[in-house]
C-alpha cells in the first residue's frame, strides 16, 4: 500500500474488506510542501485490505485492473450502501495521479464515480453535478462535504451531501473569513436514477467562518425506531 494521505476508504461488510482509493502524495499542503514537490505519486490503483478477525490481522492486495480514464482524486466525498460506493468532487493534480501533469493548483473535479463491490469496477458517470461538487480547492483551505447513506428512504436508499467549502478569493489571496460554506442547503443523490436534487435547510447552521483556518468536519447518522426520521 503506497504512502498517501486523504484517501477514500470503502468497507464491504460481507467480505470484511476495506478498499482504498484516491489520495495525494504524503507531504502535500501544510506538512512538508518542499518534500512533496520532489515526490511523484505511485501508479493509480485500488487496494484492498482483507481482514482476518480470528487472527486479528489484515492483508493488503492490489486489484488487477484500473481504468486509465479515471485519474486518482483526493479530498473527495464518498459513501457506500453495501453494494456500491459513490464519489463526488475531489481534486486532481500531478501529486494525486500519474495520468495527469496538472501542476499547482490542482483542478476540482465534477461528475460522479461508482465503485461496485461485486465486479470490483470503478465507473465514471457523466452527470451534471457541477453545482454539487463535494469539495473545492483554493490554497490554503480545502474542505470536502460530508456524504452519508440513508437506507430507509427512496427505492434504494438515498445519499445526503452537506457542508463543504466554496471558493472565495480576494486581491490579497484566499479570504478564509468570507469563504462560503454549504450548510444552508443539502444535496440528495438517488442511486436508482443517478439523479441529484437540492433543497434548503431550516434553522441555524454551523458558522464555520468564525474559524481562521476551517478545514474538516465529519458526520454520522441514525434513524428513529419508526424509521421515519433520519438525524445526521
Amino acid at each position: 500500500m503506497p504512502p498517501l494521505e486523504f484517501e477514500t476508504l470503502w468497507f464491504n461488510a460481507q467480505e470484511d474488506t476495506v478498499f482504498c482509493w484516491g489520495g495525494a502524495v504524503t507531504g502535500w499542503g501544510d506538512t512538508v510542501p518542499e518534500l512533496a514537490k520532489l515526490m511523484a505519486p505511485p501508479e493509480d490503483a485500488i487496494w484492498a485490505l482483507r481482514i482476518d478477525r480470528k487472527e486479528r490481522t489484515g492483508r493488503w492486495s492490489r486489484l488487477n485492473s484500473y481504468p486509465k480514464e479515471i485519474p486518482r482524486r483526493s479530498y473527495a466525498s464518498s459513501a457506500c450502501d453495501g453494494y456500491a460506493c459513490y464519489v463526488v468532487g475531489g481534486f486532481v493534480g500531478n501529486r494525486t495521479s500519474t495520468f495527469t501533469d496538472i501542476e499547482d493548483p490542482p483542478v476540482t473535479m465534477p461528475g460522479l464515480l461508482e465503485f461496485e463491490f461485486k465486479s470490483r469496477s470503478l465507473t465514471n458517470h457523466s452527470v451534471l453535478t457541477s453545482q454539487y461538487w463535494g469539495s473545492t480547492f483554493n490554497l490554503p483551505a480545502h474542505t470536502p462535504a460530508d456524504m452519508i447513506f440513508v437506507p430507509n428512504f427512496g427505492r434504494q436508499g438515498i445519499y445526503i451531501l452537506v457542508g463543504g467549502q466554496g471558493a472565495t478569493s480576494s486581491e490579497s489571496g484566499w479570504d478564509a473569513k468570507n469563504a462560503q460554506w454549504h450548510f444552508q442547503n443539502v444535496t440528495v443523490f438517488d442511486p436508482s436514477t443517478k439523479a441529484f436534487y437540492s433543497q434548503p435547510t431550516k434553522g441555524p447552521f454551523p458558522n464555520m467562518n468564525q474559524y481562521l483556518k476551517p478545514r474538516f468536519h465529519c458526520a454520522v447518522g441514525a434513524v428513529d425506531y419508526k424509521q421515519r426520521i433520519f438525524d445526521m
